[in-house]
C-alpha cells in the first residue's frame, strides 16, 4: 500500500499511510474540502482517465484530491498505483 506525504510552505502535512489520512495544521475548512475532494474523480492527465473518488481511505483518490486542493504542496513518498491512459491517444497529455 501506498504511503506519502503532502507538506504545505506553512508546515501543515497531510499523510497517507496503511489505508488512513492523517493531517496537522489544516483549518476545518481546509479538512472538510479535503474530504470533499476525495469523493470526487479527478484527471490523471489534462484530458482524462480521472481517477479518484473513493474517499480519505483511497490511496488514489487522496493523492489526487490533494493534488487538485492544494497544488502548491510539496509531495514526498510512493506514488500510488494511476490508471495509464493510451499513450497513442492524440488527446491524452503525458
Amino acid at each position: 500500500m501506498s504511503t506519502f506525504t503532502f507538506t504545505s510552505p506553512t508546515g501543515g502535512t497531510i499523510n497517507f499511510r496503511d489505508g488512513r489520512t492523517r493531517t496537522t495544521g489544516l483549518t476545518r475548512a481546509q479538512s472538510l474540502d479535503l474530504r470533499e475532494a476525495t469523493l470526487l474523480a479527478h484527471p490523471v492527465r489534462e484530458l482524462g482517465p480521472d481517477a479518484g473518488g473513493h474517499g480519505n481511505r483511497d490511496p488514489a483518490s487522496v493523492y489526487l484530491a490533494v493534488g487538485a486542493e492544494f497544488p502548491t504542496w510539496i509531495f514526498s513518498g510512493e506514488k500510488p498505483p494511476l490508471p495509464e491512459g493510451d499513450s497513442d491517444e492524440p488527446t491524452v497529455v503525458l
